[in-house]
């Protein structure tokens, strides 16, 4: 029988040529140049890879050989039992995750970098002709969707065409250009197809989309997560608490409760100043972190955005450590855009210390296989690695770090989280329409209008997807009280799985 390790390797080296531009977010170079297919057959194949891979899992025991099964049973019933795919014509919006890791993450030499970028582009027409064949009874909201996306991709092109022209390599800056209008073409012909596509017709424009309360639960199952009643009634509690929170946090800053967002935002530096507070924000969060965590090693590099990634980047971004690659993980902040005091504090906790970089840090340095299947693929850990995020706000007001602006600050994302999360439950099971969802989200979370409805759109494209903070922060908070840095160390040494299977790991 083969060894655990070489089976898992073998699958994975699989997938990464199956699927390149994520073997470039994860630091793996040898396909930078190279597209998936977009054939239904190429989908076909993933199942079969992946049924295969389950079944000769089942001679394996121990922890990561039932992590990975776990893993894989998710995958299976994503793609072979709810088959979303085969209802969303969604391809545009790949064309941007194509290039963008390209373009942003700076491993390469830039005029490299754009080869490979003019080589991917270059196949995207063939992309999008091929996804076509996927889609057998699409959504009528998918469908205007990706009809919007083929409206936006042009101006991502045009931005890579222009800093393209900057070059001394002039051939290549004419090689991405032309490469570029050739995609905006069949992004045309795209839109044409999804109008001669007849799209399912219901009653309720709702009801095409809508997985049901029974499927609902079953890929919460297979999340690890728990049945959607449960996490609803979980919401709402916490959306009371963290209204709670926020009153308290008002009072404290001596503002009335209904000047409690002009109190937040009005206290913001002047742009020249933005870096230099994010720094300090960040050394002072690392700081906390260093007292509540076991620190491995690790660094971040907080800059100014780049000028030729500012347009995509309107406030902060962060890049990631990857497993397989030596990039030095960055944070970047364009001085221009959206800076309250109290959200520079909480993105320096929520972001890097002790949120999203540390998180990744000490997943990065995990070398189990089965750890980075789980974790990195798919959204079957979401729940601890958004989870974390919550958690780490919430381990810092515990721990009386910030002042009342940023626990308001705290307390506004968990009503932001708990808010989604009953969205995303109640679209699914018919007890909310779209237009229902984004007037709760406004109303309720206090998200823009406009965005409001933007999100709610989104959401019905992933049934489940919006719950993982508010249930992961939860059950983190439930695993790590009364524990020290030593726990929380050891805990993230195990990456970014599922938390029932980091309680299976720590507590057995």
């Amino acid at each position: 029988m083969p060894e655990l390790d070489d089976l898992l390797d073998d699958y994975l080296d699989a997938v990464l040529e199956r699927n390149p531009h994520i073997a470039t977010v994860l630091g793996v170079h040898e396909y930078d140049s190279e597209l998936p297919s977009g054939t239904r057959a190429s989908v076909d194949d993933e199942i079969d890879a992946a049924r295969s891979l389950r079944d000769e899992l089942d001679g394996f025991e121990g922890y990561e050989a039932e992590l990975a099964r776990a893993s894989l049973d998710y995958d299976l019933y994503e793609m072979d039992e709810l088959r979303l795919w085969e209802r969303d014509p969604q391809a545009a919006d790949a064309v941007v995750s194509f290039v963008y890791p390209l373009y942003t993450r700076n491993f390469a030499p830039f005029y490299e970098r754009m080869e490979r970028i003019a080589d991917r582009l270059e196949g995207v027409p063939g992309y999008l002709e091929e996804s076509r064949d996927r889609v057998v009874e699409p959504v009528e909201a998918w469908v205007e969707l990706e009809r919007e996306a083929c409206e936006t991709v042009p101006g991502f092109l045009q931005l890579v065409a222009d800093e393209a022209g900057e070059m001394e390599r002039q051939d290549l800056a004419y090689r991405v250009s032309v490469a570029c209008e050739k995609v905006v073409d069949a992004l045309d012909e795209h839109v044409e197809w999804l109008a001669s596509l007849e799209t399912t017709d219901a009653t309720d424009a709702d009801k095409d989309w809508r997985v049901g309360r029974e499927t609902l639960d079953e890929l919460l199952e297979k999340r690890c997560l728990p049945p959607s009643d449960e996490t609803v009634s979980m919401a709402e509690e916490e959306l009371t608490e963290a209204n709670g929170a926020l009153a308290d946090a008002v009072e404290a800053m001596g503002a009335e409760p209904t000047d409690a967002v002009d109190a937040v935002e009005a206290d913001r530096p002047a742009p020249d100043a933005v870096l230099d507070e994010y720094i300090d924000a960040v050394h002072e969060a690392r700081s906390f972190a260093a007292s509540v965590i076991e620190m491995p090693e690790e660094g971040v590099n907080v800059a100014e955005t780049p000028g030729y990634v500012a347009p995509l980047i309107p406030d902060t971004a962060y890049f990631e450590p990857t497993p397989f690659g030596d990039e030095t993980p960055s944070y970047y902040v364009t001085p221009s855009g959206d800076h309250p005091r109290a959200e520079i504090v909480g993105r320096a906790v929520s972001d890097l210390y002790p949120g999203a970089h540390l998180q990744k840090s000490f997943e990065a340095a995990n070398p189990s296989k089965a750890v980075l299947l789980a974790g990195r693929f798919n959204a079957f850990g979401d729940d601890f690695v958004e989870g974390w995020r919550g958690y780490a706000e919430r381990l810092a007001v515990e721990s009386g770090y910030g002042d009342a602006r940023f626990r308001a600050y705290v307390a506004r994302n968990r009503i932001v989280s708990a808010c989604r999360a009953i969205v995303d439950i109640r679209m699914q099971t018919g007890d909310m329409t779209l237009r229902d969802a984004a007037e709760f989200l406004a109303d309720e979370a206090g998200i823009d209008g406009e965005q409001a409805v933007a999100e709610a759109r989104e959401y019905s494209r992933g049934p489940g997807e919006q719950v993982s903070r508010l249930v992961g922060t939860d059950a983190l908070l439930n695993l790590c009280e009364g524990k020290d840095a030593e726990f929380r160390s050891r805990l993230l040494d195990g990456g970014g799985v599922p938390v029932e299977f980091h309680k299976k790991r720590l507590l057995r």
